[in-house]
């Protein structure tokens, strides 16, 4: 979904990475949140707001920190929406959910897995979108699609026992 300045969103839960939660399931990061109404000059900007803060609709329950959607168990949904959302806004690409991965092409995709650090996670992840458009000389208005696929035997613990990863694939 695609929000314009000054659109109300309800917020149902912050993550401590700086996104917010949608009440519609989106994730959006608190540089494009404000409280107030912002005032629009002839010319677009993209200067963020003083102090973003959740709407009042929050409940007492998530007082207590949520937890980050780049921890394990990772939160995949809100990792691709994330790698969307950049590619749509900062981009200016256009998803495409019916491309898929036998009949596109891509690059190689970001892997992660239950052993790495959330912050490694969460940096690849805001870099994936910026990537593979510079990597694959994509353009404003260009079509694709994120897609994470499960690797079952990704490798083997100290005990031998099987840790599953993701591939995240940018797909154009």
């Amino acid at each position: 979904m695609m929000y314009s300045v000054n659109d109300k969103v309800t917020v149902t839960a912050k993550t401590d990475t700086g996104y917010y939660k949608l009440d519609t399931g989106a994730y959006i990061h608190s540089d494009y949140l404000s409280d107030n109404k912002v005032a629009q000059t002839a010319t677009t900007t993209t200067k963020k707001a003083e102090t973003p803060k959740p709407a009042t609709t929050t409940t007492k329950k998530q007082e207590s920190k949520p937890k980050s959607i780049y921890e394990y168990p990772f939160d995949l949904e809100a990792i691709r929406q994330v790698i969307i959302d950049d590619a749509v806004n900062n981009y200016g690409l256009i998803l495409a959910e019916d491309i898929i991965k036998d009949e596109s092409s891509w690059n190689a995709p970001l892997v992660i897995w239950k052993g790495v650090n959330p912050n490694v996670v969460r940096m690849r992840v805001s870099e994936e979108a910026g990537a593979s458009f510079k990597v694959a000389q994509m353009k404003k208005g260009d079509y694709f699609n994120v897609y994470i696929e499960t690797i079952p035997d990704l490798k083997k613990d100290e005990n031998g026992n099987s840790i599953e990863g993701y591939a995240i694939f940018f797909l154009r």
